[in-house]
């Protein structure tokens, strides 16, 4: 793990401007996992026909990060807000949740912010790769 100061983006919500690749990497290959394995095609949640190509895309690193919170289907993000969704999607909803965070650059806790020339920037962890 390594700290590392980067802007933050007022037009995306003061997060930040930059994401942290291995984690997005990470993330998005468990959500396409999950996907895959749990839930049924054709549902109704936009899941398979929206966020699986952009998943698909990040993991295939074709997709400019950091993505904005309207990436993310209305269906699902209306179900999710209503409380709809079945029950056995907990384990997708806690990855595609964590996801989600990463990938828009969001804070997982309030940053420690600093100006530079009227700048704002924070200090962001960033995973190390893995040795394979």
């Amino acid at each position: 793990m390594h700290r590392k100061l980067v802007k933050l983006d007022e037009k995306n919500g003061w997060s930040f401007s930059e994401v942290d690749q291995v984690r997005v990497q990470r993330e998005a290959r468990l959500v396409c996992q999950i996907i895959k394995r749990d839930v049924p095609l054709g549902d109704p949640y936009g899941i398979h026909s929206e966020l699986l190509p952009l998943v698909e895309r990040i993991i295939a690193g074709k997709q400019n990060l950091p993505l904005n919170s309207q990436f993310e289907p209305g269906a699902l993000r209306w179900a999710r807000h209503e409380g709809t969704l079945p029950s056995n999607y907990r384990e997708f909803l806690r990855a595609e949740a964590s996801f989600w965070v990463t990938a828009t650059g969001s804070h997982r806790e309030e940053p420690v912010e600093e100006r530079i020339n009227g700048e704002r920037y924070a200090w962001m962890d960033f995973e190390d790769d893995q040795p394979s």
